[in-house]
């Protein structure tokens, strides 16, 4: 790719604009990235170097934020309506040219409305866009990379950067959290089930981390090349009732099978059984306050299956990402999250990207591994 423009309005998008120049420069280069603060020298006419950057780009990313389409001057005029108007010169020039043109869209943005648009920009609405959030930007950004088709080949096979990563013990105590991750585990069926459906809502609160020490990306490898059905092992637990009203009541017991995925020495994903059941989904017809999508009322039932005790640790994470064994159709990031930690959840991900965890998590182990659905 020759050289990305990037198109954005002052007081609308700035900051975003800054920090994806800078993420797209890791992966073509600074001199292949168009800003109009960096790109052009001074003393030089801000007209012509527009348009000399738009003779040579490939790309222009339109980065479309809250004020991006009713921005005003200091008259109260509409600037998309000024011809003059740079936003609007430079996205027209690139449609004119048939340079690709991508609607980034910021801070909630929508894509802008056809009628909204003067005349030579109405083929922007036509234009497949792409949302970049706050919450999501490192993991959003990847996606973009990738869809711009920007990522190098390297990036796809993480087993080729050496790391290590610091396994510390856990916490003994750790809060309830409701897993984040599902798995259907082959031979679930067969396995002892002591929960009933009401007694499974506490089985988030089993877990059996194990500590560890430093492991090394070959050891992981070594580790994942002999994948071994787990043993199951059963697990005492206590779990909180309240009754229809919602008042608590005694505490009660319950049993449940548990089996450990192991990753590494010293990382592994606790899996806990659910038996299979039958529920009533969705709320009498007559019921007060009923809302139309809680009907109609029908019966699900449900097989038996295995679910993540913990959300997804980063070391968990890191294991998979790294260790995988053959080529991969979609690269992860082995440290994708922003808090930094072994053992905090795993975060700044995508669904995708989730799904290809599992995936892969599936195919080191030969268990069926999925996201919640």
């Amino acid at each position: 790719m020759g050289g990305i423009f990037i198109s954005y309005r002052r007081g609308d998008t700035e900051g975003q604009a800054r920090a994806l120049s800078i993420e797209l420069a890791n992966h073509v280069g600074e001199g292949s990235v168009f800003m109009d603060v960096d790109s052009i020298a001074l003393g030089r006419d801000f007209r012509q170097s527009l348009h000399e950057s738009l003779k040579s780009c490939d790309a222009l990313l339109a980065l479309i934020g809250p004020s991006w389409l009713d921005s005003e001057d200091a008259a109260g005029r509409r600037r998309l309506d000024d011809p003059a108007d740079f936003v609007r010169q430079e996205i027209a020039t690139a449609l004119k040219r048939n340079i690709p043109v991508t609607p980034v869209l910021l801070q909630g943005a929508p894509m802008p409305a056809l009628e909204r648009l003067p005349d030579d920009l109405k083929d922007l609405a036509f234009r497949n866009g792409f949302e970049l959030s706050h919450s999501r930007w490192r993991s959003d950004v990847r996606e973009l990379v990738q869809r711009l088709g920007l990522a190098s080949p390297s990036a796809c096979d993480a087993q080729a950067k050496p790391w290590r990563i610091e396994i510390k013990p856990p916490p003994t105590r750790r809060p309830a959290t409701a897993g984040v991750t599902a798995a259907e585990a082959q031979g679930a069926a067969q396995a002892p089930a002591w929960l009933t459906r009401r007694r499974a809502l506490g089985a988030g609160a089993v877990a059996i981390l194990a500590a560890g020490s430093a492991v090394a990306v070959p050891s992981i490898r070594r580790f994942l090349s002999r994948p071994a059905k787990p043993p199951l092992r059963t697990i005492a637990i206590d779990f909180a009732v309240v009754d229809e009203k919602g008042a608590r009541l005694p505490t009660e017991k319950a049993a449940a099978s548990v089996f450990t995925e192991s990753l590494a020495p010293g990382v592994g994903i606790d899996m806990v059984a659910i038996p299979e059941g039958a529920f009533i989904m969705g709320s009498p017809k007559y019921e007060p306050e009923r809302r139309p999508n809680e009907g109609p009322q029908h019966r699900v039932t449900l097989s038996p299956f295995f679910i993540g005790a913990w959300p997804i640790t980063q070391a968990q994470w890191a294991a998979v990402a790294t260790a995988h064994p053959g080529k991969a159709p979609r690269a992860l990031d082995p440290f994708p999250s922003f808090f930094e930690g072994n053992n905090l959840p795993v975060e700044t991900i995508t669904w995708n990207e989730a799904d290809e965890f599992c995936r892969r998590l599936t195919e080191m182990t030969g268990r069926g591994y999925r996201p919640p659905r």
